[in-house]
């Protein structure tokens, strides 16, 4: 899955709907987090999980997300991610803060901003709440919120940048050609804690002989 944002946007300009607006939208989600796949869920009374749509998840996989819901309906309801072995899930709310479905990323390298997340986890939950219509140009509203600002840009692109290099702030200066004082202003306007990555010393070689 190589293809670039605005490639995967323009194949729902001949059909656009609940489903493929999903469909795309979980494709470039995958891609951005580096998953090995990814679903979208809907519910059922009483709990039950729904696949909406899939990609390269396996079926045992798609069991944990329910695991995973059953023993985190409140944390879930709360509208809090859960994170289980290899894998996140995130809640899907509707408007009216109503529990509607999951969003499930299988082995995730990288976790967006809160800010993107929700653009996310918006165009999936309308998406639920339209999935009985009929295709809906209602909903190509919502491809506008798929393109990132200029600052959700900057700041993925941070911390993206912070993962690479384990919180080292020269070697990120340096990735992103900027000055530390300009990282550390970035931390601060982004409201990015920072991270501090013990530094493992590498072992020492057998002493010489005498």
């Amino acid at each position: 899955m190589n293809s670039t944002f605005p490639e995967l946007t323009a194949r729902l300009s001949a059909s656009l709907g609940a489903r493929p607006v999903a469909d795309v939208t979980l494709e470039y989600v995958i891609q951005r987090h580096g998953a090995a796949g990814g679903a979208v869920l809907s519910l059922r009374a009483g709990a039950e999980t729904v696949p909406f749509i899939t990609r390269d998840v396996p079926t045992a996989r798609l069991a944990l997300a329910q695991k995973l819901l059953v023993d985190n309906a409140a944390l879930l309801s709360a509208g809090q991610d859960v994170p289980g072995p290899d894998c996140l899930v995130v809640p899907l709310p509707d408007g009216a803060a109503r529990l509607v479905g999951l969003l499930f990323l299988d082995a995730p390298k990288v976790v967006s901003g809160s800010a993107m997340m929700d653009t996310f986890v918006t165009v999936f939950a309308n998406c639920l709440v339209a999935r009985a219509a009929d295709p809906s140009p209602a909903l190509a509203s919502y491809l506008g919120t798929l393109t990132p600002t200029d600052e959700a840009r900057e700041r993925e692109a941070l911390i993206l940048a912070l993962n690479r290099h384990e919180w080292n702030i020269s070697r990120v200066s340096r990735d992103l050609g900027v000055t530390r004082r300009t990282i550390y202003l970035r931390l601060q306007k982004h409201r990015i804690e920072r991270r501090r990555i013990p530094k493992v010393a590498p072992p020492r070689g057998e002493p010489g002989p005498a």
